[in-house]
């Protein structure tokens, strides 16, 4: 009987799949979840604007260093989600501990698993963490601040240059090194942030 070949390249991964067949299926919803909390939206970084009471917006513009690979972004989103998850963790910690030990050693292992997982988070972003620009801008209805209005109006021709790059290079427009060159000239123009 005769072995059945081991295909390589783009089916890498999956020894016994004919590069050429077409994918099963899309993936799953679980799947999309992780993968679009690790890898974000975007490869040069994130925007949020949150709405508060009393008419105050909050607008974040958040840029990775030009030619961040896929494992760095992913280290750097982890570190910069760590303050939620690892919340998040140290609760789940908690009641698990609290039916196997008293509530003082408890707390304390608890605590002491949030903290290494905010160190490992920390040291596993590396030198990338570093680098990263972030550009803040705060807003009120009532009161308008020209200088806070300026930041936000950075912020969203930032956020234009940026997604019109990814829409043109995600349609052929442009090529990787000019989407790059675009992702560098905007990252130049943010303050270097202590991040």
């Amino acid at each position: 009987m005769e072995e059945e070949p081991i295909t390589r390249g783009s089916a890498a991964g999956h020894p016994h799949r004919d590069p050429d067949a077409t994918p099963s299926a899309t993936p799953s919803a679980a799947r999309r979840f992780w993968s679009h909390l690790l890898d974000g939206e975007r490869i040069w970084g994130s925007v949020d604007t949150w709405h508060s009471r009393h008419g105050m917006t909050r607008h974040r513009l958040v840029v990775f260093p030009p030619g961040t690979n896929l494992a760095e972004r992913r280290r750097l989103r982890l570190w910069r989600g760590w303050p939620l998850w690892g919340a998040m963790l140290w609760i789940v910690s908690e009641v698990v501990l609290s039916n196997q030990l008293a509530p003082i050693p408890a707390v304390a292992a608890s605590t002491t698993v949030y903290l290494l997982s905010g160190y490992f988070a920390f040291v596993m972003a590396g030198t990338p963490r570093t680098h990263v620009r972030i550009q803040v801008a705060i807003t009120m209805t009532d009161l308008p601040d020209l200088d806070s209005l300026s930041r936000r109006d950075d912020i969203g021709r930032h956020v234009k240059l940026l997604v019109d790059a990814d829409n043109r290079f995600a349609t052929q427009h442009i090529t990787a090194a000019e989407h790059e060159l675009i992702w560098s000239e905007v990252y130049l123009q943010l303050p270097a942030g202590k991040y």
